[in-house]
Order: structure tokens, then sequence, then C-alpha cells
């Protein structure tokens, strides 16, 4: 699998800031994010085996967009920051099937992992590998950075939750995707 995506930050964080996660608790969960003030990008898998933990050897430029890319291939994974190989690991160990929210731009346990800054061209990719050695970004036209600094968090979850932390909602089942903003009912597409 692959995850991508473009990130800007205004600033360094003061404490972890969550790219993408998604946790069952402390000792089971699967994360992307930005480690204090150093700009360093870490991913970690705990739980189900032996811990999956890459810290990236090429750190974040505040005030600048990014490409943060994950790739699992087998027993193999890497760690991309703008195209270029920042970290890898081997382990046998997976993602467990987490009960927690999927989450965009923020974390668990605490909300205070919520990403202050932009998120643009998230990508997941199921059962392909689109990286192994290090490669050109695509170049996206993108207004990141461009506005006052926000912090939005996007959920994956049920169609009709009704939670104020979230601007946009999307589920999948089988063959149908909801999708709901604000005060509008949840829309169904299906294909």
């Amino acid at each position: 699998w692959t995850i991508s995506m473009n990130v800007y930050v205004p600033t360094l964080p003061f404490h972890s800031q969550a790219l993408w996660s998604q946790y069952t608790n402390d000792l089971n969960f699967i994360s992307c994010y930005i480690e204090n003030i150093a700009g360093q990008v870490w991913f970690l898998i705990a739980g189900g085996g032996p811990t999956v933990s890459i810290g990236s050897s090429i750190l974040l430029t505040p005030g600048v967009q990014h490409n943060v890319t994950v790739v699992e291939n087998g027993d193999d994974y890497y760690l991309f920051i703008d195209g270029v190989l920042a970290g890898t690991a081997t382990s046998a160990s997976r993602p467990q099937n987490y009960t927690g929210t999927f989450m965009i731009g923020g974390g668990e346990p605490s909300p205070r992992d919520t990403l202050n800054g932009y998120i643009d061209e998230f990508h997941l990719t199921n059962g392909v590998a689109r990286y192994t050695a290090s490669y050109t970004p695509r170049e996206e036209a993108s207004p990141i950075g461009e506005e006052t600094t926000v912090s939005i968090i996007y959920e994956i979850t049920h169609p009709y939750d009704d939670d104020e932390l979230f601007d946009i909602q999307t589920a999948q089942a089988q063959d149908v995707t909801y999708c709901a903003h604000g005060d509008v009912f949840p829309q169904k597409i299906s294909r």
C-alpha cells in the first residue's frame, strides 16, 4: 500500500502533530506524524508483532510545502520526503484491524496531536507499493499556505454520524460511498 500527501506547516510544532493515524490504544496503532520542533517525520506501527519505526533523515522546512509518502511492500516499509528516500524498515508486522477512526490531520490519544497546517493531495492506494526508490513527486497546483493557518480533521466514519469536530465526513460500504458536509444531509454516491 501507499499513502502520499502534500503537507505545509507554517512553523514547526512544540509537540507531535499527526499527519494521519488510527488507534485502538497506546499499544495498538499506526501513525505518521511530525515530531516536535526538529521537523522530523515518523512512521510507526505498534501491536500485532514487532513494532515498525522509521524516523526521516530529511527534516521538514517550515513555510514550505513538502510531499510525505509512506509505502509498504511485503516486509519492507519506506518513508519518502519530497520523493527522496528518507528512511526504511523491514518487519513482518502489519497494520491491525484497529478499532479507532482513521484520521487525517489529527490523532489520538490527545487532541493536541492535531496538525496546525495544511494537507493537500492525500492519496491512499491499497495493495500497490507505488515507490521503492526515490522518485519525482507529481507537481500539483495547490493553494497550500496561501491563507491563514487552520486545523481541520477529516474523518472516515459511519455515514450518519454528526460529529461537530469534522467538516467533511465520508464512508464507504461495499460499492456505495456516502459524503456529508456541514448541515447537508449525507449524499449517496454509488458506481
